[in-house]
């Protein structure tokens, strides 16, 4: 049945390549979409999806998503006309040293970038960030419209057909996942046989609030919830001083009020940078000083 709350907002002509609209699905049914009307429909339950960005932004939420409710106002969202500053982030603005200077995870990552060259890739929760590789076939898809979104969609109700990819990388998304076994029962559902996902995801950390902070993860419960896939690598990717770092530097701001704090903070952080120095030969040497995980792993058959 037609859904009024979810007719298209914008009625430009659709500019959705064939080969992403092949891929893309009705959340609710994994009905086919087809174009129509400035919006996609779905072929099976007939529900209407609108299309943002002068109809080259496919808005896709199940209405069991809790993003659900944004469906609307994101129909509305227009592209920046001119590129987009970059914001200094938080450490940079502060003068605070890099959160991490690890580079234990650079050979595998591109090990991965390899075994996946010229395959279709999902990067789930791209936010604004692009992955410069060699990726051709790159779908980022978030909960949130930004400039490099090609679909807008939850983790938990992917919006693309059955095996519709060849690869996935999930970085740093898992602990902000209210449900990580649907999340990752949805990406073991679209990868095709064969098909590698990559996943980072912290084990200890102080709690991140932005957009929301759930769960952290061990080695064990990264293969509980990826259940069914084989796992290729399974690795620290960070070391004990970044994590104990951050600790002492938001122990520092909390005793002290004010500027005081601030520069509390800072000294913290500056004694602290050369110890991070010695996270990737510890991990090397001792698992038990992990604070963070990688993960490659792949769908049986292919």
């Amino acid at each position: 049945m037609n859904n009024s709350a979810t007719c298209p907002t914008e009625r430009a002509a659709l500019q959705i390549s064939p080969a992403l609209l092949e891929r893309l699905a009705c959340p609710d049914c994994r009905g086919r979409l087809t174009t129509g009307g400035g919006g996609l429909s779905c072929t099976s339950c007939q529900r209407e999806f609108p299309v943002a960005a002068e109809g080259t932004l496919p808005i896709l939420f199940s209405p069991d998503s809790e993003f659900f409710s944004r469906e609307h106002d994101y129909g509305a969202w227009r592209r920046p006309e001119q590129t987009p500053v970059n914001l200094k982030s938080y450490r940079s603005s502060r003068r605070l040293p890099q959160t991490s200077v690890s580079a234990i995870t650079d050979a595998a990552w591109v090990r991965y970038l390899q075994a996946i060259a010229g395959k279709w890739v999902l990067n789930a929760g791209s936010g604004t960030h692009l992955i410069r590789s060699n990726l051709e076939h790159c779908v980022n898809l978030d909960i949130c419209p930004h400039s490099n979104v090609e679909v807008v969609g939850d983790a938990h109700h992917l919006p693309f057909a059955d095996e519709s990819f060849d690869a996935a990388i999930y970085q740093a998304v898992f602990a902000h996942l209210r449900n990580p076994f649907q999340a990752a029962s949805e990406i073991i559902r679209v990868l095709r046989p064969g098909g590698l996902v990559w996943c980072t995801v912290p084990f200890a950390h102080p709690v991140c609030r932005a957009p929301r902070d759930f769960f952290r993860f061990s080695p064990d419960g990264l293969q509980s919830i990826f259940d069914g896939l084989s796992v290729v690598e399974l690795q620290a990717s960070g070391g004990p001083f970044r994590v104990i770092a951050r600790y002492a530097e938001n122990a520092a701001e909390a005793l002290f009020p004010g500027k005081l704090g601030s520069a509390a903070l800072w000294l913290v952080a500056w004694s602290l940078q050369p110890f991070k120095y010695f996270d990737d030969a510890l991990v090397k040497r001792s698992p038990e000083c992990a604070s963070a995980f990688y993960f490659v792993a792949r769908k049986p058959g292919g």
